[in-house]
């Protein structure tokens, strides 16, 4: 509807995370629970949704997003062992 408004035939490139520091949070949250060797890069995205799932119910699904930052990725995914070999 804002965008409608902005122009007759708008064109939309990109949209961004409209709450980026959310999945900061959630990163930070799944780090904390796993911080020595992290919980595993495949399993990174499942405790990222879980997160969600418990703390965010009222946010859509596809609002559930990995953090824009390597090092919040780096280190929900293999802990600060993983955050420092990988440098």
């Amino acid at each position: 509807e804002m965008i409608q408004s902005m122009a007759a035939n708008p064109i939309v490139f990109a949209l961004a995370n409209p709450d980026p520091e959310i999945s900061y949070e959630a990163a930070i949250d799944v780090s904390q629970q796993n911080v020595i060797f992290g919980v595993g890069c495949g399993d990174m995205k499942q405790e990222m949704y879980q997160f969600y799932q418990e703390n965010y119910p009222e946010l859509e699904q596809k609002d559930w997003m990995l953090p824009h930052n390597q090092f919040l990725i780096l280190l929900a995914g293999l802990g600060i062992v993983g955050l420092f070999l990988k440098q």
